[in-house]
């Protein structure tokens, strides 16, 4: 999968729409718009988030947990880490931070 996949754009789409009401939403409520299993949308995620800290922004799927958590996988982390947004000292106070950027990123 790459950038210019459909699904990614269906993705992207409805994140900026959570991002922007200020919400968060959950892997399983994603699967169904894209045909995939909750548990696949690691890798369209992810490509998410680096093509919107490349230009800038904060990690946009932020706004994407785990039903059972209330926080993203660990999957999340990971790329954060080697994105060099995370450091892996505090990952409830990075999130927090990274989801209210997002927030702030694309409030109205």
């Amino acid at each position: 999968m790459d950038k210019t996949d459909p699904k990614i754009g269906i993705l992207y789409e409805a994140l900026v729409g959570v991002a922007k009401a200020h919400g968060i939403t959950y892997y399983g409520d994603l699967g169904p718009l894209v045909n995939m299993a909750p548990i696949s949308l690691g890798e369209p995620l992810g490509i998410i988030s680096t093509m919107e800290v490349e230009a800038g922004r904060p990690m946009l799927s932020a706004v994407v947990a785990s039903v059972d958590t209330d926080v993203p996988s660990v999957g999340f982390f990971e790329l954060a880490t080697s994105l060099g947004r995370f450091h892996g000292k505090n990952g409830d106070a990075f999130l927090e931070e990274e989801l209210r950027k997002v927030h702030e990123c694309w409030a109205e």
